[in-house]
């Protein structure tokens, strides 16, 4: 059974965080499911949550992990390998499919998993468009998404 999501307050497209005082909600990030992505619990110990209203990423694994632990994820979008680290709040398990709630552990580690799963999405873009017959280079889908959907892509709570 799933551990963790009622305090964390899930919703059907993501799962809305507590804000830090004076700020503004932040949702999960969806993961695209065209774009694959491995996960793998770290060994060590991660820095302690420095706001849980920072946001995170949400996606689909194979297993459940506990709440508390430190994972990294990583994907290859472009060719060019991409990392980010963060700890494990949540899991749901519905239809089978396994979900995951990670939050990024500060401002630093925000801004880059904001920035990850951009690169994610635009590639995601650009798959869609290909399996629809409509070839677009890295560059036009960028511009294309960006153009779409960036206004409503998920912020930040707050800046670094």
């Amino acid at each position: 059974m799933a551990q963790g999501p009622e305090q964390w307050g899930l919703i059907e497209r993501g799962v809305r965080l507590p804000p830090r005082q004076g700020a503004r909600a932040s949702q999960l990030i969806e993961h695209p499911a065209e774009i694959p992505l491995r996960v793998r619990s770290l060994s060590r110990s991660g820095p302690r949550l420095e706001d849980p209203g920072l946001g995170g990423i949400r996606f689909t694994a194979p297993r459940a992990i506990p709440p508390g632990t430190f994972v990294e994820l990583t994907t290859q979008v472009g060719g060019a390998p991409i990392a980010l680290e963060g700890m494990i709040i949540a899991w749901t398990r519905r239809r089978g499919e396994t979900r995951l709630a990670m939050a990024f552990m500060d401002h630093r580690t925000a801004f880059e998993g904001r920035m990850y799963e951009q690169a994610c999405h635009i590639e995601a873009y650009r798959l869609r468009n290909a399996a629809r017959g409509r070839a677009l280079t890295t560059d036009q889908a960028a511009e294309e998404w960006i153009n779409r959907y960036s206004a409503a892509f998920p912020g930040l709570a707050c800046s670094p």
